[in-house]
């Protein structure tokens, strides 16, 4: 779903001295000639050659950021463009914690994600163009109907958790869910946005900018600097189910320092009120505490094993599939799906690459539970239990049985390499020669025209991530080898050159973009 995301570069990437250097607003571009004769000014601004800035329309406030809307000029869609606050923009911490963002989004492709166009830098600022989400944010929602019905809460949980999963299954957490972080469309979706704080999951939450997070959904563990992961997304996740329920977060803040250090230290020492007391002015089931409480544990191993196993037991519920005697619902807890790591990307920029996470957990392997049942009182049970009539069964295999499979096996062994030897001498007989894996590689050679496919496919003046683009590659374009692979940072690199409507350019792509036709 999610559109190419183009990472352009000037020539001279941005360093810490180029940060620093006197940058442009977009309203103080002075293209258009000198102060004494110039035109009146256009509110426009154009970004990568094909998206324009209103400038007109005050921008709204993203912490370091402001976001201004625009258009694509290309297709006359409506979308958001992002960038640094003027006082940040030679701050190179804050410039590359804005990269790692742009960089982050370029991979996650949810129905409940906001979607990453592009990212640039010019004028002296980076710029990530954001499809525009219509609608209004659940701050909005909860300020003018909370607290909700049960069962409206159900598909506003069911998709952060849903947007949630799919970042925590690459090995990032969210750290900063929050109402304001969340639009609802008028169709009823809903989609998570401002991935700015993101990072690897299993490490010490990295400081901000100073009171960007919202301390009213921040898990216990982010609040005594221990590592953060999953579950800090699921307490601020159980944080918003109970505002959206009760119409008031589980702490509340007061707006005195020595009020809001009270509220903070709360949450480690103490349980939340239950919604159902919490709830004034509308009255909820009973299952509905131990639902919540659950997310909002202090300690992360109580909570739920990821967020779709806790928006999946709040509707169940609601569904009214509850026990009989506790009044809790029942369900079968899903376990949380393995980390995926991107194969057809050179590399990803943000805080503890996820690449690097998955070494880490290859050298720390952690032993998978078995998935447990959720019950009324939430108590893990083994899923199968062995059947008493099943005893016997295992009785039958002694040791004559043993031994017939072991000489199948063998067997079988003896067979399949004789098959090989004959697929080897019929390859040889009608190529002359073995496709071996450290040969030519698919036949690819210098002079072969070859595909390349991924997102974010561009050549770059060097075999490396970071180098400046020189050309947008199209997605299955064509492209030509001009020599033998280069060994880069994050693998091998292609020396390509592509025809363009301007000339042929030479450059280099990663070799798992490359597709041998």
């Amino acid at each position: 779903m999610m559109e190419t995301v183009d990472e352009k570069r000037d020539a001279h990437p941005p360093t810490a001295g180029d940060d620093a250097a006197p940058e442009v607003e977009p309203e103080q571009d002075s293209r258009d000639g000198p102060a004494g004769d110039k035109p009146a000014a256009d509110p426009r601004t154009t970004i990568a050659g094909r998206y324009s800035v209103d400038l007109e329309t005050p921008p709204t406030n993203a912490g370091i950021a402001v976001t201004y809307q625009g258009r694509d000029l290309r297709t006359r869609d409506a979308i958001m463009v992002k960038t640094l606050r003027l006082e940040y923009r030679g701050d190179p911490e804050m410039r590359a914690r804005f990269r790692r963002e742009a960089r982050l989004l370029q991979f996650l492709t949810h129905p409940n994600v906001v979607r990453a166009l592009t990212f640039v830098e010019e004028r002296g600022a980076p710029w990530l163009v954001l499809e525009r989400v219509p609608g209004r944010t659940l701050r909005e929602e909860i300020a003018e109907r909370a607290p909700f019905p049960p069962e409206e809460v159900v598909p506003i949980l069911r998709g952060l958790a849903a947007a949630l999963d799919h970042l925590h299954a690459r090995g990032l957490a969210h750290l900063d869910v929050r109402p304001e972080n969340a639009v609802i469309t008028p169709e009823g979706d809903v989609k998570l946005i401002d991935f700015g704080v993101a990072q690897a999951a299993g490490t010490a939450q990295e400081p901000g900018d100073g009171g960007a997070l919202d301390v009213a959904y921040l898990a216990p563990e982010q609040v005594c600097g221990e590592p953060v992961g999953p579950a800090t997304d699921i307490y601020a996740l159980g944080s918003i189910a109970y505002e959206m329920l009760t119409g008031r977060v589980p702490f509340p803040l007061g707006r005195d320092p020595a009020s809001r250090n009270a509220a903070v230290r709360a949450r480690l020492e103490q349980t939340p009120t239950p919604p159902t007391i919490a709830s004034e002015r509308r009255a909820l089931p009973a299952w509905v505490d131990g639902v919540i409480l659950e997310a909002l544990a202090r300690d992360p191993a109580q909570r739920y094993s990821s967020a779709g196993s806790f928006a999946a037991v709040y509707h169940s519920g609601v569904e009214g599939e509850v026990d009989v005697e506790t009044g809790r619902p029942r369900l079968q807890e899903s376990p949380p799906r393995p980390r995926q790591v991107p194969t057809n990307e050179p590399a990803i920029a943000v805080k503890g690459s996820p690449r690097l996470a998955a070494r880490r957990a290859e050298r720390h392997p952690v032993a998978t539970p078995e998935p447990p049942i959720v019950d009324a009182a939430f108590s893990p049970r083994p899923l199968f239990a062995p059947a008493a009539q099943d005893a016997p069964r295992a009785r039958r295999f002694g040791p004559t049985d043993l031994a017939t499979l072991s000489r199948r096996l063998w067997q079988a062994v003896i067979i399949a390499a004789v098959l090989n030897l004959v697929l080897i001498g019929a390859l040889v007989a009608t190529r002359g020669e073995l496709p071996l894996p450290w040969g030519r590689g698919q036949g690819i050679t210098p002079g072969t025209t070859v595909q390349v496919a991924g997102s974010g496919l561009a050549a770059r003046a060097a075999p490396a991530a970071d180098a400046p683009v020189v050309a947008e590659l199209a997605d299955r374009g064509e492209v030509r080898i001009v020599g033998e692979p280069v060994a880069g940072e994050d693998g091998p690199w292609w020396p390509i050159e592509v025809t363009t409507p301007t000339g042929t350019i030479s450059g280099y792509v990663p070799a798992s973009w490359v597709r041998d036709q």
